[in-house]
């Protein structure tokens, strides 16, 4: 009877024991838990404001970068009015930039002007074959000579309307077309094994050229004359679910 007992007390001790391992199992997962938990948030909340303290520094470059360029087309504006040869104008307006560039970092601000349809600029591109580009974008207002500057570039440009005063200018006779149709010939396939994917005005010569058109969910009325086949937006992977619908994938 009694080595029972003794048996009956040891088997409630370890049963004890091991409650006891459990419980301190479980407050230590708690605790890790928590610690976790709190470093996330904390990660977290750090990030946030790492974040805010990034885009108020950049919100802050900015404004700086858009006071200097008034700063310089206030001035620049006074030299044309007092009709200042364009040889002074560019004269000026390269030791302007220069010494932004200087003090702000290399090539941040290249300034320009146009003066009777004609570009003057701090950094003349005639002659620097250092200029590589396929494309340029602007933007104007109702202080803008468009007339002047558009006028001025039409003979090597083609001019896209995008739409709030919004433009992009391709060299003359070069679009999404004619890329198209250079890989088309360089891999030696068919029109018909071409899908264009669209959304603005810059898609209507490549909407024109091909046969087989997608048309993004969010996209230019201008591009709906064309039969076309019509897919998600962009943020609802809209390519991917047109090539699965169109059975490419």
């Amino acid at each position: 009877m009694k080595k029972i007992q003794n048996m009956n007390v040891k088997k409630t001790s370890l049963i004890i024991k091991l409650s006891m391992v459990f419980i301190i199992g479980v407050l230590v997962a708690y605790a890790i838990f928590l610690t976790r938990d709190k470093l996330m948030k904390n990660a977290n909340e750090m990030g946030m404001l790492l974040a805010e303290s990034y885009a108020y520094k950049e919100e802050n470059r900015i404004d700086f970068y858009t006071m200097l360029l008034g700063l310089e087309e206030k001035y620049l504006v006074e030299r044309i009015e007092s009709q200042e040869d364009e040889e002074s104008i560019q004269e000026w307006m390269t030791s302007f930039s220069s010494n932004l560039n200087e003090n702000l970092g290399s090539d941040i601000i290249d300034p320009y002007a146009v003066i009777n349809g004609k570009i003057i600029g701090a950094n003349p591109w005639d002659g620097d074959e250092s200029y590589d580009y396929d494309k340029f974008c602007c933007i104007t207002d109702e202080n803008s000579d468009k007339e002047g500057f558009f006028g001025n570039l039409q003979a090597d440009f083609d001019i896209i309307d995008r739409g709030n005063n919004f433009w992009e200018c391709v060299p003359k006779g070069h679009s999404k077309a004619t890329a198209i149709a250079a890989v088309l010939k360089e891999y030696g396939l068919s029109l018909e094994d071409a899908y264009v994917f669209g959304d603005s005005t810059n898609d209507l010569p490549m909407f024109a050229y091909a046969k087989n058109r997608v048309l993004m969910g969010k996209h230019d009325r201008e591009l709906e004359v064309f039969d076309s086949f019509l897919t998600r937006n962009v943020e609802e992977d809209g390519i991917a679910w047109a090539l699965k619908q169109l059975g490419l994938i």
